[in-house]
């Protein structure tokens, strides 16, 4: 099997716990791993030769089920598309707890400066697995360490914002 027909396969099986929402995304992607086989044997890989992160893992971050909104974050950290950022930013304000701390490690795992204001505002939310996640992307991303204080990351943040 190519790397993108793979990463696709593999975007899958990351849903495959979600149940009965992740079905509608498996046959999607089923039938786009099996056009993309035809259509282009030999894939495009825009030169830093990592395949685009999949649309519809993209479009599973607006699912009705949390859980494959939820999983579908975590794809999107471990493939690693900086084109999937501001979908991620716009995660960070799901009503679930769980898509915005996995959003949260993917942007970190990411790396994208867009991310730190965004991320800043986290370090105020309800749920501590959110904040900590906020922090731990804050730190990979900037290389600074105020833990989950959102006040010396805000004060840090106007400080460097436009450096």
């Amino acid at each position: 099997m190519r790397k993108a027909p793979m990463l696709l396969f593999l975007s899958i099986l990351l849903l495959a716990g979600c149940g009965g929402g992740a079905k509608r995304h498996f046959r999607k992607w089923r039938d786009e791993i099996r056009q993309m086989h035809v259509d282009d044997p030999e894939p495009d890989w825009d030169g830093d030769g990592i395949p685009d992160a999949p649309q519809h893992v993209i479009e599973a971050l607006k699912d009705q089920d949390w859980c494959v909104r939820s999983r579908a974050a975590l794809r999107l950290g471990e493939i690693g598309d900086r084109k999937t950022v501001s979908p991620l930013i716009e995660a960070l304000k799901d009503e679930n707890a769980y898509v915005r701390r996995n959003a949260a490690w993917a942007l970190g795992k990411i790396g994208d400066d867009r991310a730190v204001a965004p991320l800043v505002k986290l370090l105020k939310d309800a749920y501590e697995g959110v904040r900590s996640y906020a922090g731990w992307s804050l730190q990979r991303i900037t290389k600074q360490d105020f833990g989950e204080d959102s006040d010396k990351w805000r004060k840090w943040y106007e400080k460097n914002k436009d450096k």
